[in-house]
């Protein structure tokens, strides 16, 4: 059967007092690792149940490895893998990647910066063209000459071998990115910061750009698909985010930054006499997107800076570059104001009946004004299978009626009811007429909270018994939710 979880809003033909809402993961665990960690990494479950997760810890920036067998406790092996000059410096045995390493061959891993973010693809998991051992990661590095994306590979997901020693993607691309090999498009694709905005800057409007390759090699130049828009921010109220940062000895001086966008703009600023260093005070900071059901999903970092802070939203597309917003914006996973939130670069992890979603929150704000009590730390959130969106009835009886569906062989909906809430589906033809015997005053109602619920009608009839006919379905509720549709 196939699944169409109502976040594809192209199945909706139309929704009569329903309400459209972004569903939220609940927590599960916090601190799942110990030690000042952030998500800055993947966590990837195998056929065989062994979970592996790789994350960012002390000293910025250094990678560490941990593996669990539940996904929810996890143990730190003893790798001595790091640089003997580092190995004072992290916070636990498990570090395997930091600055200043080289591989067994000698070429170098990561120079004077890095590893930022760290995305694994598993090769017996999602088979692609390019893999050279089991495991394949990109992440953003400076090494001795060069600075930009680099491709590892590795039999263990501990020891890691240079593709080439030279940045596939090249330039300062800061923060976390996403790579993925797309089944459908049969391509690498790649999500991350641009080269070029217009600004003096790349942090002066952060946006988020989209590359293709066919060989983790060669990439087609960036195209920016995700910038915040006036809804978010007023594009003429410039902050000057530096001068937020006061007190922090690695904050770039708002003199050099009101020294580049003076010789921009000659020597405009704002009416309280600040410089315009900054662009919008809101922009999207990273993203995690993958693909789900038929389009892709992301969960991108929203940040927010004139308090620092930053939180989740939930998009889809149907092309993996056009990305819509929902019409009501609301953080998707639970938003702590002054805190920084961000998601591992792989995708959530899907099991039988929920899929679960590794991010880290922070209670220090990106500003990093000095604070004795800061503190990271991996979180686990848990969401019902399909459940990103739901539409929603309340006491008046709600309808949705689909677009045509071509030969379905079953159905399935999942769906949740309150209170004495209910859910009735009939089966119609084309044209929206009720077809014999799957009318919904024959439907049995359905009470209660089923990722499965199989429809059952009073004649006996069925889907399976329409023979391969053109059909739209019409579901009314009171006082529930549904989620997804399965065909």
């Amino acid at each position: 059967m196939k699944t169409i979880p109502l976040l594809d809003s192209r199945i909706v033909a139309q929704a009569f007092a329903l309400r459209r809402v972004v569903q939220h993961p609940v927590l599960v665990s916090a601190d799942v690792v110990p030690g000042d960690t952030q998500a800055y990494g993947s966590v990837l479950r195998d056929r065989g149940g062994v979970w592996r997760m790789w994350y960012l810890g002390p000293p910025i920036y250094c990678e560490y490895y941990a593996q669990s067998a539940d996904g929810l406790n996890w143990e730190r092996p003893h790798l001595d893998l790091v640089a003997p000059e580092v190995r004072s410096e992290v916070d636990g045995p498990n570090a395997f990647l930091c600055r200043n390493q080289k591989d067994v061959n000698g070429a170098w891993l990561v120079g004077s910066y890095g590893p930022e973010g760290f995305c694994v693809l598993d090769a017996e998991e999602t088979p692609h063209p390019a893999a050279k051992a089991r495991f394949t990661a990109l992440y953003l590095a400076r090494t001795e000459t060069e600075s930009g994306m680099y491709i590892v590979h590795s039999e263990d997901g501990i020891r890691w071998v240079a593709n080439s020693g030279m940045p596939v993607i090249p330039g300062w691309r800061d923060s976390s990115s996403v790579f993925f090999f797309d089944t459908k498009k049969q391509k690498y694709v790649w999500y991350g910061r641009p080269e070029a905005y217009a600004a003096p800057s790349m942090h002066a409007n952060r946006l988020l750009a989209y590359r293709e390759s066919d060989d983790l090699v060669n990439w087609t130049p960036d195209r920016t698909v995700l910038d915040t828009d006036d809804a978010d921010a007023d594009p003429h109220h410039l902050l000057d985010e530096s001068a937020l940062k006061a007190g922090n000895p690695n904050a770039p001086a708002a003199e050099q930054r009101a020294a580049a966008w003076a010789e921009l703009t000659e020597g405009q600023t704002t009416g309280e006499g600040k410089p315009l260093v900054r662009g919008r005070n809101r922009q999207w900071y990273g993203i995690t997107a993958f693909p789900y059901a038929g389009l892709y999903v992301g969960i991108v970092w929203m940040y927010d800076l004139p308090t620092g802070s930053m939180w989740t939203e939930l998009l889809h597309s149907y092309d993996g570059m056009d990305w819509r917003r929902e019409a009501i914006r609301v953080p998707f996973l639970e938003a702590i104001p002054g805190t920084c939130m961000c998601t591992m670069a792989s995708p959530p992890v899907n099991l039988a009946e929920e899929t679960r979603l590794y991010y880290s929150v922070s209670n220090q704000s990106h500003h990093r004004v000095p604070n004795p009590s800061v503190r990271k730390g991996i979180r686990i959130a848990a969401l019902r299978r399909d459940r990103w969106v739901g539409y929603v009835a309340g006491d008046v009886q709600g309808e949705l009626l689909t677009q045509v569906m071509e030969k379905p062989r079953d159905l399935n909906l999942n769906a949740r009811t309150e209170g004495k809430g209910w859910v009735r589906v009939e089966v119609d033809d084309a044209d929206g007429r009720p077809l014999p015997g799957l009318s919904a005053d024959e439907c049995v109602p359905f009470s209660g909270d089923d990722l499965d619920w199989r429809p059952t009608w009073k004649s006996g009839k069925g889907v399976d018994s329409l023979a391969g006919q053109t059909i739209r379905l019409r579901v009314s509720a009171r006082n529930a939710s549904l989620f997804a549709f399965s065909v």
